[in-house]
């Protein structure tokens, strides 16, 4: 591996930082808007989005003057660290209402929507304020009108009484208008610009608009989207009067009815706001991001300088094989950013991931996994949800968890920040060598054939239709954009119209491989896979990149238990980088296959180095560890400073800690020690705490051990035992769930504990 490389790799800059929602939602002082981005700065999240969150006072609120002067504040203190901003375009969300300032300026910019209303043939058609008739039509023997009226749609707003189904919150604005649309700008866009130009283009890099949504939240629920001169734009894409009906009608014909409709309602949502948000930020030298509001809105992030998506509400979780609709989540985004030459693609992530309701229940282990699934994908930069300015007065339970500062693990956020930069830094400079493309529609995907694939080590993007009708192929290969691929895998639910059929044959006529749905699992597309495993390994995730000429793998574990895949490969040798801890271990292939376990919440990235022939080397097989040592009783020290003994069972198993007198909702850390006699020491020292509830630090002999987060929670103990007594401390910590969420989840370290000498053990 180059040196250069390895330093970026291990060093990154503040460019390749996460960036952190960071929700204001309390009064604001400059004093503690300091502190908190110096926080922040001291554990490596380098940088922020400025988000107005419930909380905060509606004297100081979203665009006052006070509330820009305190974003003037954040934004100097981020120039002066070399740290990165990006700007929220709302005062809540969804984006586009500016907090209800577009409303309020001109009422007719209210979101519109089209109902279906019966006609009486005795009886004139009645039309009410702000109602207008769009077309009328027969259906079922039946006379209706179609009226365009105001959705009585509502944004999330900030201040009391502004939540969804609250009497003030703001109205959403007509996001298909191109002048409510421009009121918006000028209302949100302009006015920061105004109050801090100096800042735009070098520490603002870029304005964060957040899931559109054209009638708004809270919406008359009888109705579709629509605006006042939309008739046009409909029938435009293939849609007919006739039709209307089925937009609100369940039948056989409606799901095809519906998808032109929502087709020519996104071609107008990207022309008219989309569009203007990118051309206002190109005119003023930073960049648009964000994300549309669904995971298969491919087409939705054509304006997008930095794609962008949203992984909330667990739509994707650990431990589960369910193939649902989000499985798919961060593939639109990565898939367009790579044909269209995007640098950076994002993904606003974690927020409400908490499992069975209990948000506060999520864990630094299942952020692990979640991190780790995006960035093996191709996201490269990640928007945790949230860092809370406060949490006091319930501020902490508007769509938690916190992640930041406030939660349990932020002591040990620096490891997540470095993790994340170093392999944001390899996928953001590094060229995706992704060869397998799904074919989709503008706002469909197939999840059921990107898991086939992935279960195969099979990278692969999305890619439209539109795309592939229009793409050169030849010499086996179809290139979109700046993305060539060989293989093009047809999804077995795809309805495929006269015009794609024939590019898919043109495709296949140039040596590209076509492959159905089906005949992934018959290895029809293995050519494209980042790696050849001789054995199957359906938990493992594989991601080829190429970086001045050298070939590397992301690899990620997936799954629950360790694996070890054995990976065909010419490398004459394979340097291997732990992103983690930053450990870097050569190994070289035996006849060509490498042996690489890989822990359950781990990756590891190789880099392959030039081919040659193949050489032995050590085995890399796990090694059976021997020497085993019983640990005796413990002593617990708990938060008030009570003491307790506490002696395995007959399993090992030593007790939750919510079985303790007043423990059943304590949510923080237990101090657990032991002492042990050791005669001699001989190999290398293991210490297996078993279950531990949830982040383990260990110090032997008061020395320190690297923290583990997530299981397996082993510790190497080489070097630090003496002969005669040691001593051996295990501080636990939990999360706020207990506390916040009223729960009483397991917590504490209950084993059972080993710790052994494995002589072989390298």
């Amino acid at each position: 591996m180059l040196q250069s490389h390895l330093n970026a790799f291990l060093n990154p800059s503040s460019e390749y930082t996460p960036c952190p929602f960071w929700f204001w939602n309390d009064e604001l002082s400059d004093a503690e808007i300091l502190r908190q981005i110096n926080d922040f700065h001291s554990k490596g999240v380098d940088g922020f989005v400025i988000h107005p969150r419930t909380g905060l006072p509606l004297g100081d609120g979203y665009l006052s003057d006070d509330f820009l002067a305190r974003v003037r504040t954040a934004v100097a203190e981020a120039q002066r660290l070399g740290m990165l901003v990006l700007l929220y375009d709302e005062g809540m969300y969804p984006s586009g209402s500016a907090h209800g300032e577009v409303v309020k300026e001109n009422s007719t910019y209210a979101s519109r929507c089209l109902i279906m209303r019966e006609c009486v043939a005795e009886r004139p058609l009645y039309l009410g304020e702000r109602e207008s008739l769009v077309a009328q039509c027969l259906w079922g023997g039946k006379q209706y009108a179609f009226i365009c009226c105001d959705s009585g749609g509502t944004i999330r707003g900030y201040g009391p009484n502004e939540d969804d189904g609250e009497p003030l919150a703001p109205p959403s604005a007509d996001l298909l208008n191109p002048y409510a649309v421009a009121c918006f700008i000028r209302h949100t866009h302009d006015r920061y610009y105004q109050a801090m130009p100096e800042f735009f283009g070098s520490t603002i890099c870029g304005f964060f608009t957040d899931e559109p949504n054209i009638i708004g939240r809270c919406a008359r629920p009888d109705c579709v989207p629509w605006t006042d001169d939309f008739l046009q734009d409909y029938l435009s894409g293939g849609g007919t009067v006739e039709n209307l009906p089925l937009l609100f009608e369940d039948c056989p014909e409606s799901e095809d009815a519906r998808r032109i409709f929502r087709r020519a309602v996104n071609k107008r949502l990207n022309h008219v706001f989309y569009a203007q948000l990118s051309d206002w930020c190109h005119e003023h030298h930073i960049v648009l991001t964000g994300h549309p509001a669904l995971s298969t809105d491919i087409a939705l992030e054509e304006h997008f300088d930095w794609p962008g998506q949203d992984l909330v509400y667990r739509m994707v979780e650990p431990a589960s094989d369910r193939v649902l609709p989000d499985s798919v989540l961060g593939i639109s985004a990565v898939s367009y950013a790579r044909q269209q030459g995007r640098k950076r693609i994002l993904n606003e992530c974690f927020g409400c991931c908490g499992k069975d309701g209990f948000q506060w229940s999520f864990t630094a282990d299942e952020m692990k996994w979640y991190t780790d699934w995006l960035l093996v994908r191709g996201t490269n930069l990640l928007v945790p949800h949230a860092f809370y300015y406060s949490v006091r007065e319930g501020r902490g339970n508007e769509r938690p968890p916190a992640i930041g500062p406030n939660n349990l693990w932020w002591k040990h956020w620096a490891s997540f920040s470095l993790y994340m930069k170093r392999l944001c830094w390899l996928l953001t400079e590094a060229r995706d060598m992704t060869s397998c493309a799904v074919l989709c529609e503008e706002d469909e995907i197939s999840p059921a054939a990107f898991d086939t694939l992935w279960q195969r080590q099979i990278p692969a993007h999305a890619v439209m239709t539109s795309a592939v009708q229009n793409g050169k192929a030849e010499n086996g290969q179809l290139t979109v954009g700046q993305q060539t691929y060989t293989t093009l895998v047809i999804p077995s639910n795809m309805t495929i119209d006269q015009k794609t059929s024939a590019a898919i044959e043109r495709i296949g006529h140039a040596g590209v491989t076509v492959v159905a749905e089906a005949e992934i699992a018959e290895g029809k597309a293995d050519r494209s896979a980042a790696v050849r495993s001789l054995t199957p390994a359906p938990s493992l995730r594989a991601l080829a990149l190429e970086l001045d000429g050298k070939k590397w793998l992301l690899l990620s574990n997936e799954g629950e238990s360790c694996i070890t895949p054995q990976l065909c490969t010419d490398a004459a040798s394979v340097d291997v980088l732990d992103a983690w801890d930053g450990t870097l271990t050569e190994l070289t292939p035996v006849e060509g296959i490498l042996s690489l376990a890989i822990e359950r919440r781990t990756s590891r990235l190789l880099c392959l180095n030039q081919t040659s022939v193949h050489q032995s080397s050590a085995s890399t097989e796990a090694h059976q560890p021997d020497c085993r040592i019983a640990l005796p009783s413990w002593e617990l020290t708990l938060p008030d400073g009570r003491t307790d003994s506490v002696i395995p069972n007959s399993d090992g198993l030593l007790p939750d800690w919510t079985t303790l007198p007043d423990m059943a909702h304590f949510s923080g850390s237990v101090t657990y020690h032991t002492a042990f006699s050791m005669d001699a020491l001989s190999g290398n020292a293991l210490l297996d705490l078993g279950d531990v509830r949830n982040i383990a630090e260990v110090f032997i002999n008061g020395k320190a051990v690297p923290a583990r987060l997530w299981a397996p929670y082993t510790f190497r103990l080489s070097g630090l035992l003496c002969k005669g007594k040691n001593e051996l401390t295990v501080i636990v910590t939990n999360t706020l769930a207990n506390r916040l969420d009223g729960c009483k989840l397991p917590s504490g370290l209950i084993g059972p504990v080993q710790l052994w000498f494995d002589r072989t053990d390298p």
